[in-house]
């Protein structure tokens, strides 16, 4: 009975969200595409007003831009969503620049689906993937960061950004350097079910930040964890120690990237999941109501068949 209501109440919803009434009131925002409306991802960002997104599509790209500190890559000054097409082939390279290839330095900002590559830096303090300088609200999401001296750095009493879904390949042996994650005099952060690769590895000083979702969600999978999983959850016996005193209590045997269905990453599909995906359903990374977190099986696109995997495993739970 509670999947045919489940079924019932989200098809309602997509007949809603397909019409033409809901159309013209989810106009408020605009999505700028790179390079169909400006050829670089930093035009397209100044054009943009706050609440917009910029839509990068496949290709390589290299750009370079002065903020009042640095030359950087792109810079993030307002609440945007930054999304690119393909995260294997939406790529930033950084030609090695000494400074950080992303610089976000607005609060509630979206940075979702590239790979970040090719950053060098003096002790790790300023070059690598992506900065978030004294803001908070920020989103990095599903992205592939390699080959920079760290893969983002929260920095200068930044709180309350959420890092999840990345895979971070970087290597490196000394302090700020080779880190996946920096969270350097800033708290409130959570960060969790990345992949670090190699003998990546993360920071923290000057605050408290969450390394894990809790049990039984599991937090971040470590090339570095060398713990056993006696009982064949997926999450590590032991504690994996990170810097100093901070650890992931629960860290991951292997790459989760997503409970299929559980869109809001509570622990359990149920109604708020269906609704979810039939308020964005039918459109794509250039749609208003476009949702990554939507995408069940990331196809850039959302659709009956994002429905119907929410569905199938409406009622599971993992809390």
């Amino acid at each position: 009975m509670k999947l045919k209501i489940a079924i019932t109440a989200g098809l309602i919803l997509i007949a809603f969200f397909s019409s033409d009434v809901y159309l013209k009131k989810a106009a408020g925002s605009t999505t700028i595409t790179v390079p169909d409306d400006y050829p670089s991802i930093q035009e397209a960002i100044n054009a943009a007003s706050e609440g917009d997104t910029v839509f990068v599509r496949a290709g390589v790209y290299h750009e370079n831009v002065s903020d009042p500190f640095l030359v950087t890559m792109v810079i993030v000054n307002k609440s945007i969503s930054l999304v690119g097409e393909s995260k294997f082939k939406t790529i930033l390279d950084g030609e090695f620049r000494r400074t950080p290839i992303v610089h976000i330095t607005a609060n509630d900002v979206t940075v979702t689906g590239f790979t970040i590559c090719n950053s060098a830096s003096i002790f790790g303090l300023v070059g690598g993937g992506i900065q978030v300088d004294s803001c908070n609200g920020s989103r990095i999401m599903d992205n592939i960061v390699k080959d920079t001296q760290y893969g983002v750095n929260l920095y200068s009493q930044t709180t309350g950004n959420l890092v999840v879904y990345n895979l971070f390949i970087i290597t490196g042996q000394n302090h700020y350097s080779g880190t996946g994650v920096q969270c350097l005099w800033s708290s409130g952060n959570t960060v969790h079910h990345n992949v670090f690769v190699g003998n990546c590895y993360a920071i923290a000083e000057g605050g408290l930040n969450v390394w894990e979702g809790g049990d039984p969600l599991g937090g971040n999978c470590w090339s570095a964890y060398k713990g056993n999983d006696s009982d064949r959850n997926g999450i590590g016996d032991v504690p994996f120690e990170i810097y100093k005193d901070n650890w992931d209590d629960y860290p991951l045997m292997v790459p989760i990237w997503q409970f299929d269905g559980d869109v809001n990453y509570d622990g359990k599909v149920d109604l708020k999941d269906t609704f979810a995906v039939g308020s964005a359903y039918g459109s794509k990374p250039i749609h208003p109501r476009w949702s990554l977190l939507c995408d069940i099986n990331h196809d850039l696109r959302i659709d009956l068949r994002d429905y119907f995997m929410v569905c199938v495993r409406y009622g599971e739970s993992w809390a």
